[in-house]
């Protein structure tokens, strides 16, 4: 039903092309983030009909990364509530239950209507992103950002460089 697997860089069309559909804006919906971090959480994908599926494990429990891959029109809800139906079914063969994170609030209400008293919500504020005002940093100043300068100032030192991956 589901084949997932460690990311590869091979990956990385289909994925943006997931991604650019859902338009979803946290740091978990970036390829470069999913391949940097997926050892980590021992994180593992999979394409599954229209869908970019996550999945990783904390304390030896799966949880899952929202899917991206759809609108999130009618249409789109609709495939998704058949995707957690497919994924709840997998996880319970293997006697655990479902876990979606990165759920955003304006989907809250369909998800609640739908699950009823099945779905229980809970913020974790560790894993939220940081936002930033781009004007700050561009310009660094004040003491807040001292440390993010003292950061580059000594990435500058160094003899840096870069190479583009396409393999």
């Amino acid at each position: 039903m589901f084949d997932f697997r460690k990311i590869q860089l091979s990956d990385r069309e289909r994925v943006n092309a997931c991604l650019a559909v859902s338009d979803l804006r946290g740091c978990e919906y970036c390829f470069a983030n999913n391949c940097a971090w997926q050892r980590l959480n021992d994180t593992v994908i999979c394409f599954h009909d229209d869908f970019y599926i996550c999945m990783a494990f904390s304390g030896g429990e799966p949880y899952f990364v929202f899917p991206s891959g759809v609108r999130k029109d009618a249409q789109g809800k609709e495939k998704l509530i058949k995707l957690f139906a497919k994924l709840e079914k997998f996880v319970s063969a293997q006697g655990h239950k479902l876990v979606i994170c990165s759920v955003l609030e304006e989907d809250l209400p369909w998800l609640k209507e739908v699950y009823g008293s099945r779905i229980s919500v809970k913020h974790e504020r560790s894993s939220s992103d940081y936002i930033y005002n781009a004007k700050d940093l561009i310009e660094l100043s004040g003491k807040k950002y001292h440390g993010k300068r003292n950061h580059i100032r000594r990435f500058m030192e160094n003899e840096w460089s870069f190479d583009i991956m396409n393999e």
